[in-house]
């Protein structure tokens, strides 16, 4: 996540609150690598058009391909180099996923592999937001560039093309439908803006003149507000698109002193994750937007912690927690329109993350120094 907000909602200098994708990465180049830089650093010296070129070269020559191994429920992508997995991101039948500064799709009916970014002007990247037809990023010449631009990729065409141009990145982008949501400055005018860009056109619509970390799904977006010390929202702001209607909502159900992991929106429902750091307990919690109602979808005891903020997709909530012997971890799920906690799948790593679309579940985790992402379908 982002780093969290101020309590006011608006900081004076509004921070890059992302770092780019591989910006912790090691230094080292593989061999293929360093070849593949220094013929990019020749080519660009001939001209824009070579450059383009060389940047094609370098791409294909580069280690950016993990091992894929189809499993018995899904897949199983594991890093093949130094440069660890991360960003993961789900949405229908793709999987997303950042390499260092490179954007990785994958069509999970056939397994196929695309990079996605960066272009050859580029070399620093953001993490990826997906719906079931797009995926939306970041890309800038540099960490610490003025400039950035939103790019996007259509599985329908198969084609990537620029959406939008921002002076500042100041959240990672979200994706709905046809629809992406992020906080940027823009040219000129240096106040942070929560906007939505309709994928199709370009059309770009100021959602709230502020600053915040949306999330978006269909035409509801939400951000936290009035973020305390343990980064636990003291609320969050909503907007209906179609009504043009803005309300705040409390968050229920808390734990004292909680610290705060992260949120999820699916329709009507916000999950959040957060954790007291002094007994140790998780709790996962699930809160209807419009008339507050909220319930407890797990608690994480006896030992046992919560190690991811939940994702939700229609009723399916899914999180991660690590087991009390520290020998693994478990991914776990539950259908808010009933029935108790089940087990996904047991992990013989850390679990990082988890995402879910539809009946699929994917989680990214660490073993070592190594990193992958493996995928599942649940029963309904």
């Amino acid at each position: 996540m982002p780093e969290p907000l101020t309590r006011d909602g608006a900081p004076p200098v509004p921070p890059r609150v992302a770092a780019p994708l591989g910006a912790n990465a090691e230094t080292a180049r593989h061999t293929s690598e360093a070849r593949a830089a220094l013929f990019a650093a020749l080519v660009l010296l001939v001209g824009i058009a070579l450059g383009a070129a060389g940047f094609f070269v370098e791409r294909g020559m580069s280690t950016w391909r993990p091992e894929i191994t189809r499993t018995a429920s899904g897949w199983r992508i594991a890093q093949a180099h130094r440069v660890p997995l991360s960003a993961m991101a789900l949405g229908g039948d793709s999987l997303v996923w950042g390499s260092g500064p490179s954007i990785i799709a994958m069509d999970l009916r056939s397994g196929r592999l695309k990079l996605l970014g960066p272009g050859p002007a580029s070399r620093a990247t953001w993490d990826p937001a997906t719906s079931r037809r797009y995926v939306v990023w970041f890309e800038a010449q540099g960490a610490s560039a003025g400039e950035a631009s939103a790019w996007v990729y259509d599985s329908a065409t198969r084609r990537r093309r620029q959406l939008a141009t921002l002076d500042s990145v100041l959240s990672l982008p979200s994706a709905s439908g046809n629809l992406a949501a992020w906080c940027c400055t823009t040219k000129g005018e240096g106040a942070p803006s929560i906007v939505t860009v309709d994928i199709a056109t370009g059309e770009e619509s100021v959602v709230a003149p502020e600053y915040g970390e949306p999330v978006l799904d269909g035409g509801l977006v939400t951000w936290p507000t009035r973020t305390g010390a343990t980064g636990m929202p003291a609320a969050w702001a909503l907007v209906d698109l179609a009504q043009g209607r803005r309300w705040s909502l409390v968050p229920a159900a808390t734990l004292l002193n909680a610290h705060f992991l992260g949120y999820d929106l699916s329709g009507r429902t916000l999950v959040w994750g957060q954790i007291d750091p002094a007994s140790g307990r998780g709790r996962v919690v699930a809160q209807n937007v419009d008339d507050g109602a909220a319930s407890v979808v797990a608690e994480v005891t006896d030992g046992a912690a919560l190690s991811s903020a939940p994702a939700i997709d229609g009723a399916l909530v899914v999180w991660a927690e690590t087991l009390a012997n520290a020998g693994g971890s478990r991914v776990m799920g539950r259908r808010l329109s009933g029935g108790p906690a089940f087990l996904v799948r047991a992990v013989e790593a850390s679990v990082l993350s988890t995402a879910v679309s539809g009946d699929t579940v994917a989680w990214l985790a660490q073993r070592g120094k190594t990193t992958f992402i493996e995928t599942t379908t649940v029963s309904r």
